[in-house]
């Protein structure tokens, strides 16, 4: 009977569709919403993404909506025309069970102007102007053909095959070549292809030296950066750091205006987030993810502050900040913005996502006077997943002694920098508000090391919740959304400070919770597989059980192989 509980717990979870969080689109005038969904499918063992639609009034009330969801699943990328005139989208389909194609599709309203078979024109690999009569896109440099000095095969005959060599390359077959590292393994260059509407032709844009990608550096030196976006006017934003040092440090937001060479500074964090001041923390915060908006004068993100939320901010042109956040619990993404109309998503760990919207509000205007139009139906979860019950834990800091640590400043130097011992977070909750009795706990450490838990829904949250487990979430020091000191805190002390944060994280959650000590389990996977490994031999007595998945534990075979070098 609890076998089949569980697996009916796991369809019961599947069938709950996410909102993508790439795929929430505002039209020009903020009128219309297009989304792209996303349900797991057990029978055909992947996900399936759908969009739906919605018509919105003068009060960004929902007028109409589509009547089903699209089936968009093999849709790789999709962009629409600055007039909203034509459509674009690369589409993947099978060809045959084991090779694949990939068509460039360009539509006008509910008509296919064009489609082209990209894979036959064989000009570009895998697909990774304002005007209306060319498509631009970035793609994979065809590589050229190798094979070894001796080979017996018919006479050579020259041709292009897109990679500039009219024959293959003799003896380089073994040569070495660097691709892009962790997540993008096989990808060496990129190169920009232009799509003549009028004619269909592509062609890709060459005379690049051949260890050059396309694009034109705007970063000053030693920085590492991500996230650009362009604003309707043509300024840029984007988030840039120190170059090396731990994965996902904070980072600044800078502009540069289109008429200007110069870069502007909007929001420098600082280091350390333990001013109780709410606004001072959250901007001293600024660690993730990206800058999502298109709305000047100024731009809308995402924060992460010590676990909580993923906050939304506006921040204009002077640099102030203004918080816009759907609730001060849960989380909420930018999903788009036009005109002064912003699209986010909305999810706690008991509330599947949902879609609002609302207006941006002017320069010098309190945030209370933001009101979230709710835009998507509710999404139906189970009520053992509705009714549990989250709270957030700041745990203080078990030493206040001062240490030493380097940090890697923008000059490549090395300072030492006193400090005291930062404080991490938790999230701990409850299958049910009052249970009437006590029930098992699962101790749960993320990965990265630097990244966080927040107040968001999680498939594998809810299905602990399903099947009676409470459940610790630790943001152990090195976490993301507490400042720039707590990340600089763990490089040197993995497997220590961490080990002992997540400890006291589970003595708090004994000693406040109604938690049955004979019933408490280990989860984590990459570096909370590391730390799951570590807390279930050093504890043996505390932790009855434990699961962990790709878990870091022979870091001496990983050293020459692995892009993360913060262990």
């Amino acid at each position: 009977k609890d076998k089949e509980f569980h697996c009916s717990a796991v369809v019961t979870l599947c069938n709950v569709e996410n909102v993508f969080t790439a795929g929430g689109k505002l039209n020009r005038c903020g009128t219309r919403v297009s989304a792209k969904w996303s349900v797991r499918s057990l029978d055909k063992g992947k996900s399936t993404k759908y969009s739906s639609s919605y018509i919105l009034g003068d009060s960004l009330e929902v007028v109409a909506q589509s009547d089903f969801g699209t089936d968009v699943s093999n849709e790789l990328l999709s962009a629409v025309s600055p007039r909203e005139t034509y459509k674009a989208l690369i589409r993947e389909e099978k060809n045959g069970k084991e090779t694949k194609k990939q068509y460039l599709e360009v539509w006008s309203k509910s008509t296919l102007q064009h489609c082209i078979d990209l894979t036959a024109l064989d000009i570009h690999g895998d697909v990774y102007a304002d005007y209306e009569t060319a498509i631009v896109y970035v793609a994979e440099r065809k590589q050229p053909k190798l094979e070894p000095y001796i080979k017996r095969k018919a006479e050579d005959k020259a041709k292009n095959d897109g990679s500039g060599e009219p024959v293959p390359r003799k003896g380089e077959e073994f040569l070495y070549r660097q691709d892009w590292g962790e997540q993008l393994v096989g990808k060496f260059s990129s190169v920009i292809v232009v799509c003549r509407l009028p004619d269909e032709t592509l062609s890709v844009l060459d005379h690049l030296p051949a260890g050059d990608c396309p694009g034109q550096k705007l970063s000053g030196e030693g920085l590492a950066v991500r996230s650009p976006r362009f604003s309707p006017r043509g300024d840029l934003v984007w988030l840039q750091r120190a170059a090396g040092g731990p994965h996902h440090a904070c980072h600044q937001l800078v502009a540069r205006r289109h008429d200007s060479v110069s870069t502007h500074h909007t929001v420098t964090p600082a280091r350390a987030s333990d001013n109780r001041d709410r606004r001072s923390a959250e901007q001293d915060a600024y660690t993730q993810r990206h800058v999502h908006g298109r709305v000047l004068p100024g731009v809308a993100g995402a924060l992460l502050h010590r676990g909580r939320a993923a906050r939304l901010l506006h921040a204009a042109d002077s640099g102030t900040i203004l918080e816009i956040t759907k609730s001060k619990n849960g989380s909420t993404s930018v999903l788009d913005v036009q005109s002064d109309v912003i699209l986010a998503s909305y999810s706690n760990l008991s509330t599947p996502g949902q879609l609002f919207v609302a207006r941006l509000p002017p320069k010098d205007t309190a945030e209370e006077s933001v009101t979230w139009i709710q835009v998507s139906d509710a999404v139906e979860a189970p009520p053992s997943v509705t009714s549990a019950v989250a709270t957030h834990t700041e745990l203080g800091r078990d030493s206040t002694d001062d240490v030493s640590e380097y940090l890697v400043t923008v000059a490549r130097r090395e300072e030492a920098v006193k400090r005291a011992s930062p404080s991490f977070s938790a999230l701990y909750f409850l299958p049910d508000p009052q249970p009437s009795k006590a029930v098992p706990l699962i101790v749960w450490p993320h990965g990265g090391p630097h990244s966080s838990f927040v107040d968001a829904y999680s498939l594998e949250a809810a299905f602990f919740k399903m099947l009676g487990f409470a459940c610790v979430q630790v943001n152990y020091r090195g976490s993301t959304g507490a400042g720039q000191s707590t990340i600089d805190y763990l490089p040197g002390r993995c497997g220590d400070a961490d080990v002992t944060d997540c400890l006291k994280a589970t003595k708090t959650a004994m000693e406040s919770l109604p938690i049955d000590p004979k019933n408490v389990f280990l989860f984590g996977g990459s570096h909370g597989g590391f730390l799951v490994t570590h807390l279930s031999g050093q504890y043996p007595d505390l932790y009855n059980a434990v699961v962990s998945r790709n878990p870091v534990i022979d870091v001496a075979t990983m050293y020459n192989c692995t892009d993360i070098n913060d262990w």
